[in-house]
């Protein structure tokens, strides 16, 4: 997929929104010198940018697991494979455990998850079974997360990468889905409750209409979930600023 509305801001963000410890910044000069780049993703800097405090920092890399393991071994920092399946390494910074992610896009989903294996690139065997790839590619891996609003990186220098207007979607109160909303949709059903619980946190426009059908047209997908993601998901979603009013919404619309 395409981004449309790639733009980049410099210095946008004030990085101590997103951590106050100096040593995590330290990771990004070892990613460097090992020739990599790492971003700062997802929930931290969406909730930074909205002025909001955010509990985890995820990261994203375009070093491969096994390139973040080796860069991180060379400067005495350890690590935990906590989901290298998925190409996520555990980054001990202060007894802190830093998820870092390798830059991937989904080749084939379940309705429940992508299934994630190692890129030919990097390991030829596994990638015979590949299903998800890695990827250097930063466009590549903003296009395959589900909202807008949850694909804008930011660096050590509060420079933000925002792929598919994302920062513009956050400041007008718009939730959507990037791409097709469907397509999202089908790629993990929880998806239809986590649009409603970022609708209920952060949307001020009115709901989007293409990702509300998409929702109406795929809800029967929830069926396949397990009970504990359905369950952890709606207890979020209990605790939103407007659950009244969105719970309303899924009610009108049968979801």
């Amino acid at each position: 997929m395409e981004s449309k509305g790639f733009m980049f801001k410099d210095k946008y963000l004030d990085i101590s929104k997103l951590t106050a410890n100096p040593h995590i910044f330290n990771l990004f000069k070892v990613v460097e010198k090992h020739g990599g780049v790492l971003r700062f993703v997802g929930g931290s800097v969406r909730d930074a940018i909205a002025g909001m405090k955010g509990f985890d920092l995820d990261l994203a890399t375009d070093l491969s697991p096994d390139e973040l393991v080796e860069a991180c071994e060379e400067s005495g920092l350890k690590t935990i494979p906590i989901g290298i399946k998925f190409g996520t390494v555990g980054v001990v910074i202060d007894n802190q455990v830093l998820e870092v992610t390798s830059l991937r896009k989904d080749i084939k989903t379940d309705g429940r998850h992508a299934e994630v294996v190692f890129t030919s690139d990097w390991n030829e065997d596994a990638s015979r079974q590949a299903e998800v790839v890695f990827t250097s590619d930063w466009n590549e891996d903003a296009s395959r997360r589900d909202l807008t609003i949850n694909a804008v990186y930011a660096d050590e220098k509060g420079n933000v990468f925002d792929y598919y207007n994302g920062v513009d979607d956050l400041e007008k109160g718009i939730v959507r889905f990037i791409g097709s909303a469907g397509q999202r949709i089908k790629e993990d059903y929880l998806r239809i409750l986590r649009f409603f619980r970022f609708y209920s946190i952060f949307g001020k426009a009115p709901i989007d209409t293409k990702a509300l059908e998409a929702c109406k047209e795929n809800k029967d997908g929830l069926k396949q979930l397990s009970m504990e993601r359905i369950r952890d998901e709606l207890f979020k979603l209990f605790l939103t600023p407007k659950v009244i009013e969105t719970l309303q919404i899924m009610y009108d619309n049968e979801i």
